[in-house]
């Protein structure tokens, strides 16, 4: 009889993390989840993927369909935001089924001692899960001896026991596709606003890892070294995205599809090659990007690029090791205009070394850059990265609840820098995004881009809804 596995993610909703602006929100495919539901049925186990975000549904309504499926080993995934939730619903799940329940993701990969604190847990898995869930699974149905599965943590007795670290995995090739067909259908998803032209969008990742080493950001999953996937595994999941699950449109997830940029060319002439016409866009470096690769990533489809860009001021950028001047952004988001390539800018407030002078920089900056779309985040240091680690040595890490762990539009900032206030640093994120979309020359270019009238009431809703930010 085949091991029954459930993998879940805890409930959250735009409401949540977006609070009145949840229109500002988007909910993804769990494509983390559906990699190893993927490498599980390949071993030949029973996999269902429970992912309640865009179905709406409620605790009750995952108890429920946990009881209906009766897994023998249930694994949740989490971020930091949603750590909380994943502990209630761990708590909630022992109370009605008692079998092994496995924690993975991001955080329980940067804070493993959780595993101690909070009892709910059995295993948590540390690092990337495909190869180690299978071991330990295997482990598991035989009642046998987890200690040598490498990268795990588990409670031992009352002491935590951290396995060795597993090795990444060097071939991404030999993966198999993300098993979309046990996750709602793509037309459920809802990605944030003015980042699409069609609906429904499937997300791709191709790319693992990130070279660069912004303080800000967590490596602990995929490591420092850039891994990927050939051109032709890419495009081959392309295909199966439009053919088999119907998607109007692509956007690759990678945190920096450009470190190689020969590369990228070589995902393009392969679109090109296979006579793919669909629309798509990406996030990228600054750095690596230049005219010839802009072209030929608008001959194959991209309209849009999002680049982290953080601050308009360069001590700031040097603060957070961004490796990146003000006058690259300069010319690279101009290039890309210049390609007929829109773009989408990421900033944040409240960075170390920050004052009003440079906070309202940063919003002067956005707005000279012609860029199309501004985030403004506030800046949250998330455990194990570079800016955790300062921010606890400075004393300007606030206490905070995980769940108020948000970029968007915390109650409680985790992060407030010496001279600065958790009311100032969110009095300027409401600032920027007022000074950058309520402008006349801003509104005039966006009434000459609508193309339908449900584009029409799209953007006259998202200008309402900026018009109603408040501190």
């Amino acid at each position: 009889m085949k091991t029954k596995i459930l993998l879940l993610s805890p409930p959250s909703t735009p409401e949540e993390e977006y609070k009145k602006f949840r229109d500002l929100g988007n909910i993804q495919q769990p494509l983390g989840l559906a990699y190893l539901a993927a490498v599980l049925e390949q071993s030949g186990r029973e996999v269902k993927i429970i992912d309640p975000n865009p179905l709406k549904l409620s605790g009750e309504d995952i108890i429920n369909s946990i009881k209906k499926f009766r897994p023998d080993i249930i694994g949740i995934s989490s971020s930091t935001p949603n750590f909380l939730k994943a502990i209630d619903l761990c708590k909630k799940i022992k109370k009605t089924l008692n079998v092994p329940i496995i924690i993975g993701g991001t955080h329980i990969t940067s804070v493993p001692e959780e595993i101690l604190k909070y009892k709910c847990f059995d295993f948590g898995i540390i690092g990337e899960g495909e190869t180690t869930i299978l071991e330990l699974v295997e482990k598991i149905e035989n009642k046998e001896d987890v200690s040598n599965v490498k990268g795990i943590a588990y409670n031992d007795g009352g002491k935590l026991n951290k396995t060795e670290p597993r090795e990444l995995i060097k071939d991404l090739d030999s993966l198999p596709f993300p098993a979309r067909h046990l996750i709602p259908p793509l037309e459920k998803y809802m990605p944030t606003r003015g980042t699409y032209k069609r609906l429904p969008l499937g997300t791709i990742i191709t790319s693992r890892g990130c070279p660069y080493r912004c303080s800000f950001c967590n490596r602990a999953i995929f490591g420092n070294k850039f891994r990927h996937r050939s051109e032709k595994n890419v495009v081959d999941e392309i295909e199966i995205l439009i053919k088999k699950f119907n998607a109007k449109e692509i956007k690759f997830w990678d945190d920096a599809i450009n470190v190689i940029p020969e590369r990228l060319i070589n995902i393009c002439n392969e679109i090109l090659r296979r006579g793919i016409k669909i629309p798509w866009s990406c996030i990228a470096r600054i750095n690596g990007m230049d005219e010839p690769l802009l072209k030929k990533m608008k001959e194959a489809g991209c309209w849009q690029i999002s680049y982290g860009i953080e601050s308009g001021n360069q001590k700031i950028l040097d603060n957070i090791k961004k490796d990146l001047t003000i006058s690259q952004i300069k010319e690279v988001v101009s290039t890309t205009n210049k390609a007929g390539i829109r773009t989408r800018g990421f900033f944040m407030l409240g960075l170390p070394g920050e004052t009003k002078e440079t906070m309202q920089q940063t919003i002067n900056f956005s707005k000279s850059l012609m860029l199309d779309i501004a985030n403004f985040y506030i800046t949250t240091p998330y455990p194990s990265t570079d800016l955790y680690e300062d921010a606890k040595k400075s004393g300007e890490l606030k206490k905070a609840s995980y769940n108020e762990y948000l970029t968007n539009f915390p109650d409680e900032i985790s992060y407030v820098p010496n001279g600065l206030t958790a009311g100032l640093i969110k009095e300027y994120q409401w600032r920027a995004y007022k000074s950058f979309y309520l402008r006349l020359q801003y509104v005039i270019k966006q009434l000459f881009r609508i193309n339908s009238m449900e584009d029409l009431l799209n953007k006259l809703k998202n200008f309402l809804i900026i018009a109603e930010l408040k501190k």
